[in-house]
């Protein structure tokens, strides 16, 4: 696979690809930690799993996307 080097993306473009990717970081960052401190599964489990998949559902959207962008 070639890397892209066409610096042709608008910079809004590129700004809101960033927000993305660091809003997917945080959502995965933010399920693990809390799975690492997961005691009460009635308490803990609802947000253990939506910030998980929706961190996973984020970085699919991105890879695709991305994926897309480079074919």
């Amino acid at each position: 696979m070639m890397p892209v080097t066409d610096a042709s993306m608008p910079i809004g473009k590129v700004i809101a690809l960033s927000d993305e990717v660091d809003a997917a970081a945080s959502l995965l960052r933010h399920g693990l930690a809390l799975l690492e401190t997961y005691t009460f599964a009635a308490r803990d489990a609802d947000t253990v799993f939506v910030c998980l998949a929706g961190g996973a559902e984020k970085l699919l959207k991105l890879s695709t996307g991305l994926h897309a962008l480079d074919t």
